[in-house]
């Protein structure tokens, strides 16, 4: 989680170094891992203006990309696939299991002392 925290910062930082350095309209999702810089224009005439150019630039906002949801979601369902359910009483079983044929005292010994 830090690591992907970092990378979107450093995704964050390249966008908005292009917008600053007047690059707005040079954008590309090659640009960046894990956050892009989605088109949002109503058509496809829609321009605004950008610091330090005159070239005109596609409206855009941030969008995590794709493959960053898709992987996050991947990781997700493995987890998933791998927890096995239990009805209770299998689940209740498997808590004693390990104490079937122990005396009290022998039970209070193990989980206590």
């Amino acid at each position: 989680m830090v690591q992907d925290i970092q990378v979107l910062k450093n995704d964050f930082e390249i966008i908005k170094q292009k917008i600053v350095n007047g690059q707005a309209h040079l954008l590309s999702e090659g640009d960046t891992s894990y956050l892009g810089a989605s088109v949002r224009a109503n058509s496809a005439l829609d321009r605004v203006k950008q610091p330090n150019t005159n070239i005109p630039a596609i409206p855009r906002a941030f969008v995590l990309k794709v493959s960053y949801l898709t992987g996050i979601l991947r990781s997700s369902l493995i987890e998933v696939e791998n927890t096995i359910y239990k009805t209770v009483e299998e689940y209740v079983y498997d808590r004693i299991k390990p104490y079937i044929g122990m005396k009290q005292s022998e039970i209070y010994e193990q989980i206590f002392l």
